[in-house]
């Protein structure tokens, strides 16, 4: 869940998966696991505001094109890995833009 309070953390998550997604696909492999420790409050445990969304590519999925990820349980014994895609991504950043503009124009 997005709040008001990190509108800027969750569109700097995004921004940094963004700019991760446009290098070349050897500079994706170099970067990932740096990329992936820099984003912020990224944990396990998302009861205390934690996100734990990761960086994603393999070659069974549409030939290493990188994903934002996120897994879920989605029943008592499934769980499911969510992926977006870069231009989803890109998508999220602008609409989140507008509504945290939207907030702040509210208040």
């Amino acid at each position: 869940m997005i709040t008001s309070e990190n509108y800027d953390e969750t569109i700097q998550k995004l921004i940094m998966f963004e700019q991760w997604a446009n290098e070349p696909y050897e500079q994706r492999i170099k970067t990932l696991d740096q990329v992936q420790k820099n984003l912020s409050d990224n944990g396990s445990d998302t009861s205390v505001g934690n996100t734990d969304f990761y960086l994603f590519m393999s070659p069974d999925v549409n030939d290493n094109t990188p994903y934002f990820a996120y897994d879920r349980a989605v029943g008592y014994t499934t769980k499911a890995k969510f992926l977006t895609s870069k231009d989803d991504i890109i998508i999220i950043i602008n609409e989140l833009k507008v509504w945290k503009n939207n907030s702040v124009n509210r208040k």
